[in-house]
């Protein structure tokens, strides 16, 4: 007679450990875990003081340890191997768990520009408050799509290895004497702007303070109007402003198929005179 205080069916331990009937059977035919008894009807049981062990067959197996290794470890029971599984595990938690927080970085940041797209009048040009932001920055020699975006790829590769929690923006700076002259494709310099100051990697500053905010909807080639409007603005209101503009797409590949359809931000700083 079975003491069923003492012992379970299969399907009374598998519905108890959280796994199937099938998981059992497996793990018995591999001569990895067995039933404590077995019936001459093939009928199986397993006892209360197996529960524990199972459980660190469940914990080895969530560690990603593959079934033969366990097989292995449980024959050997070899401390050494387990510490040194263990300490990779732990590595490998903690690069996932970086890779995981920039990932929520990434997604609250394109969170906010889809906020940010809602709220804005492209048509409109503003005077906005900015929070001190850092970037690091690059050039090429001379303006060429495939040398600027390789600057980029450099740009992104040492922010990368930086092992930095947070995300960044790409800016294109354009010399405001340039613009002032009608030459708006200027695109020597690319720099990778973040809110907060990484500790890796060599930064500078892009001071707090206000700034002039203008928009263009279309292909950068036709960016020119949005310039002369925010000039115009800038002239009317008398403003003070610096040497540098910064441009970033507010709307990109990510939520545009077509050129056409990218935004542009055009900021500015004002500068008290």
């Amino acid at each position: 007679m079975i003491d069923k205080k003492q012992y379970m069916t299969t399907g009374e331990f598998a519905k108890m450990m959280h796994v199937t009937k099938e998981t059992l059977f497996h793990y018995d035919k591999i001569g990895l875990f067995k039933p404590e008894l077995k019936l001459k009807n093939e009928y199986r049981y397993y006892s209360i003081n197996q529960i524990e062990f199972f459980d660190v067959l469940i914990m080895l197996r969530e560690l990603g340890m593959s079934l033969k290794e366990i097989k292995e470890f449980i024959e050997k029971r070899d401390t050494e191997t387990l510490l040194e599984m263990f300490q990779k595990e732990e590595q490998a938690i903690d690069a996932q768990m970086l890779r995981l927080k920039q990932q929520k970085k990434l997604i609250q940041v394109q969170k906010n520009k889809i906020e940010k797209i809602k709220e804005v009048d492209i048509n409109k040009i503003t005077i906005c408050h900015r929070i001190q932001r850092y970037y690091t920055e690059g050039c090429v020699e001379e303006f060429e799509e495939k040398a600027l975006y390789e600057k980029i790829g450099q740009l992104r590769e040492r922010y990368t290895n930086s092992s930095q929690v947070q995300s960044c923006e790409i800016v294109f700076p354009q010399r405001r004497q340039l613009i002032t002259e009608g030459i708006y494709d200027h695109y020597q310099n690319v720099m990778l702007v973040m809110n907060e100051k990484p500790k890796k990697l060599p930064v500078k500053v892009l001071p707090e303070g206000d700034y002039v905010v203008g928009y263009h909807k279309g292909h950068w080639m036709n960016i020119g109007d949005a310039y002369k409007r925010i000039e115009r603005f800038i002239s009317d209101n008398g403003l003070h402003v610096g040497e540098i503009y910064l441009e970033w797409y507010l709307v990109d590949a990510l939520l545009a198929a077509d050129l056409e359809e990218y935004i542009t931000e055009i900021v500015i700083q004002i500068e008290n005179e």
